[in-house]
């Protein structure tokens, strides 16, 4: 759903707490961390690293706020907590799957 609201659908870049999609010009990119363990963050900060071009970042937050001090090195990002719609969603789908 994020690729649709962002219009960047390229997956790029995939880890079990993260992906990272490009837009087709590679002149945008979304980059989305999936996991509430703020502790396994590293790898995907090294990531975001790397990419210079525009950053459209989406985060897990059960607070609805980002801690923004774990961005401190990065450049050229806006980031968001990932919309409550889509938590929405997502969590009905985890309940789903544990039911099974």
């Amino acid at each position: 759903m994020l690729c649709v609201k962002d219009n960047i659908f390229n997956l790029i870049k995939e880890d079990k707490n993260y992906k990272i999609f490009s837009s087709n010009d590679k002149k945008r990119f979304l980059c989305i961390y999936y996991s509430f363990m703020k502790d396994e963050t590293d790898v995907f900060i090294k990531e975001l690293k790397n990419i210079k071009e525009e950053k459209n970042i989406y985060m897990f937050s059960e607070t609805k706020e980002v801690d923004l001090e774990i961005f401190k090195d990065i450049k050229n990002y806006n980031i968001e907590a990932i919309p409550e719609p889509i938590l929405e969603i997502y969590r009905e789908l985890v309940k789903m799957n544990i039911s099974k």
